[in-house]
């Protein structure tokens, strides 16, 4: 590594020195601008925003170009519009029209007003199946620059036990014993062109302080990810994931003895699947939460000409009531004690212990 560093620190005295002292090297050189594009389809969806800004550098801070405006906005040599093929036949294109939205929270890059670019359609438009896909597409800076995506379906959930889990996180319980779990499955069975499916677990309660004030909360209990082997396959195998049930019951934690909440009523367990396409999923495999201003060039993107990510993906949300038995555990059992939660079954308490109102 020492060898190689002095070699080109060497090579780099020789150019310096070759430049003579009357010649200023320019860092920048000619750079050539690059279209960015960031958009996810959601077909569920009757509006779709998508970002499409530019790269930049110049000579100066970095930082400065960053909240500069005119940084990121891009001037097109043609509008970019949508295209939905069949195959490889050209069925409709929609034009993107842009718009201005505000309130975007301060940070390394421009946060005032910013123009970003809008898709106006519905299930008429959209079709999530393995036959069509669509086609971002627009001309800046002397080329064509595009990228196409099929739209990720939503995938159903397939296991009955995960309903059980939804109604009754907990089996049985006694005061001071540790709770007893039901034993969780979950399956699902993926949509066209799904290659991954976050599955998560929340539960929902809602907080009611002295004064009367109620705010439904969740807690995030469980975050599993289930990956499609091959998106090719005629029929796509079932996927399956075990729900650790005594983790989500550790993973349930809110303040103790909150001087200003009367109590908290248990509500729901909300199981929700996000259905990632192919190139969302592997953006976030490759990339991962990369962040700032002065980056590499990507690893993966799929905008040709360009840099960034055109995706798709979709959300379910399966809600259902939890019932007596886990209102009960977290209201009695020992770990809980000093939460507020309170018991829809008064006859099992004890001095100490909150009643749901009737």
């Amino acid at each position: 590594m020492i060898k190689r560093l002095k070699y080109v620190l060497g090579v780099a005295a020789l150019l310096l020195a070759a430049a003579g002292c009357e010649t200023d090297l320019d860092i920048n050189g000619n750079p050539k601008p690059t279209a960015v594009i960031y958009g996810l389809i959601d077909f569920s969806e009757g509006i779709q925003v998508i970002k499409i800004t530019r790269t930049f550098l110049g000579d100066g801070n970095a930082l400065d170009y960053a909240q500069a405006k005119d940084s990121s906005e891009i001037n097109f040599s043609s509008a970019p519009v949508l295209e939905r093929y069949n195959g490889t036949t050209l069925e409709t294109t929609v034009a993107l029209r842009d718009t201005i939205i505000s309130g975007k929270p301060s940070g390394t890059f421009y946060s005032g007003n910013a123009k970003y670019y809008v898709i106006e359609g519905g299930s008429n438009f959209f079709f999530p199946n393995k036959t069509h896909f669509y086609r971002l597409k627009f001309a800046y800076n002397g080329q064509e620059v595009h990228a196409d995506t099929r739209l990720a379906g939503r995938s159903s959930q397939d296991s009955p036990q995960a309903l059980v889990l939804q109604r009754e996180l907990v089996a049985n319980n006694v005061r001071t014993s540790p709770i007893r779990y039901s034993s969780i499955t979950f399956k699902s069975t993926p949509a066209p062109n799904v290659k991954s499916i976050r599955v998560k677990v929340f539960f929902e309660y809602d907080e009611i302080l002295l004064n009367g004030d109620s705010t439904r909360k969740s807690i995030e209990l469980s975050n599993t990810q289930l990956t499609v082997a091959k998106l090719d396959e005629p029929t796509q195998p079932q996927l399956q994931t075990a729900f650790n049930v005594a983790q989500m019951m550790e993973n349930i934690s809110v303040s103790k003895n909150d001087a200003a909440v009367s109590f908290r009523a248990v509500k729901n367990i909300v199981i929700q699947m996000t259905n990632e396409a192919q190139e969302l999923f592997t953006y976030n495999q490759v990339n991962g939460g990369t962040s700032g201003t002065i980056q590499e060039r990507p690893e993966f993107s799929n905008v040709v000409n360009g840099l960034g990510l055109f995706s798709s993906y979709s959300v379910t949300n399966n809600s259902m009531p939890l019932g007596d038995l886990t209102s009960r555990a977290l209201a009695i059992n020992e770990k809980y004690l000093g939460m507020k939660f309170c018991s829809r079954r008064p006859t099992l308490l004890t001095e100490g212990d909150v009643t749901c109102p009737q």
